[in-house]
């Protein structure tokens, strides 16, 4: 899973599945690579080089990475980092949720900018969100709103971090049953 920071003892995940990589409509290999808390994914053969423009689509299921507000629960999804070192020339995305999504909106550019992507269509329980180009290191993320209480357990994943300053805490003593002295 990709893992961030949540507090001091805690590690919040993001559990990623059912991943599928095509490249121009075929089946594309891949492997899952960690720097760090991040999570990516090298695709097609290392020992290969291709040019020219081409097609890939990214699929996968993630879980846990809904937000909780008062009045709505929240997917603010980075569906391309800004690591990519090539341009890319049309961006999309489209975030299926199990329930009718009330509100969604779009970021495209350097990281941090808030300009908004192209265009943003809502049907139902989809999101489509498009971006005619990004240049080299120019990111994409996309924001979805659903109704509060339509989502179970819209609660963050997290798990215990195990640093070892968390283990050499000072613990009391327990107690032998005698008096001390």
């Amino acid at each position: 899973p990709v893992r961030f920071h949540y507090n001091d003892t805690k590690d919040r995940v993001y559990p990623i599945s059912s991943v599928s990589v095509q490249r121009d409509g075929g089946s594309e290999t891949y492997r899952r690579n960690k720097d760090g808390a991040m999570v990516g994914f090298k695709i097609g053969d290392p020992d290969g080089t291709i040019s020219g423009q081409h097609t890939y689509v990214i699929s996968y299921t993630v879980k846990g990475a809904l937000n909780s507000f008062p009045d709505h629960e929240e997917l603010y999804w980075n569906a391309i980092g800004d690591g990519w070192s090539v341009p890319i020339a049309a961006a999309s995305a489209t975030v299926q949720g199990p329930a009718d999504i009330t509100r969604a909106e779009c970021f495209a550019g350097p990281s941090r900018s808030r300009p908004g992507c192209d265009s943003t269509t809502i049907t139902g329980q989809r999101a489509t969100f498009t971006q005619g180009s990004l240049a080299a290191r120019e990111a994409f993320s996309v924001v979805v709103a659903f109704p509060k209480g339509s989502i179970a357990n819209a609660k963050p994943l997290l798990e215990d971090r195990h640093a070892s300053a968390a283990a050499l805490r000072p613990r009391p003593a327990a107690a032998s049953g005698r008096d001390a002295a």
